[in-house]
């Protein structure tokens, strides 16, 4: 019960850490985060709105990159049904259910992108992979979400233009936020009612 307890408020803990600078940066204008606020809406909300991506922007001009944008879209999308998948299978709510609606967000921003470079957004999307627990299903979220850093890092570093930079920084934020949280999933081990096995949100 004890443990049980401990691992509510952490989770409690955590969102707040998350989320209250959001909020925060809400009240103000969003002026915390140089005029926006990059989660505005908390986890359930439609974070992304606030970008302002234009209808028509400049077809990037290295193959090579408009080809790594592809890789990570296809990796987001993965990401998003993994993340169902794995959360139907074991009944678990955290912390997958704050995440999942970012993942969407995800997929609509760099799909927002493709059109307006008109590019098609056409991927394969990588099988999803069975796993044998809930700790294997923390580990492969936390492996998904690292190795997405670097490859954001890499889109923002050698954008030729400020908007897709701007939208990429966004998505690599909540990535990074994403890692997080799985790390502390697998800290926790098997969390508390309404969060663990067999007791999840529904």
């Amino acid at each position: 019960m004890k443990k049980n307890i401990v691992a509510g408020l952490t989770w409690t803990l955590l969102a707040a850490v998350f989320l209250y600078p959001a909020v925060l940066s809400a009240q103000m204008g969003g002026r915390g985060y140089g005029g926006r606020c990059p989660m505005c809406g908390g986890p359930y909300g439609e974070q992304g709105q606030q970008l302002d991506i234009p209808e028509k922007l400049p077809a990037p001009a290295s193959e090579e990159w408009v080809e790594r944008l592809r890789q990570v879209y296809a990796r987001e999308k993965l990401s998003k049904i993994q993340y169902e998948a794995d959360s139907a299978q074991y009944n678990t709510a955290m912390p997958y259910h704050m995440i999942i609606f970012q993942e969407d967000n995800h997929i609509d921003l760099i799909g927002r992108l493709f059109s307006a470079y008109g590019i098609s957004s056409d991927v394969k999307v990588p099988d999803v992979k069975k796993t044998s627990g809930i700790k294997d299903a923390y580990q492969l979220g936390y492996d998904l979400e690292t190795e997405l850093v670097p490859m954001y890092e890499w889109l923002i570093l050698n954008a030729q233009d400020k908007d897709s930079a701007q939208v990429l920084d966004f998505i690599l934020l909540q990535t990074r936020m994403h890692a997080t949280m799985f790390s502390h999933a697998l800290s926790m081990g098997w969390m508390g009612p309404g969060m663990g096995p067999g007791r999840g949100i529904r």
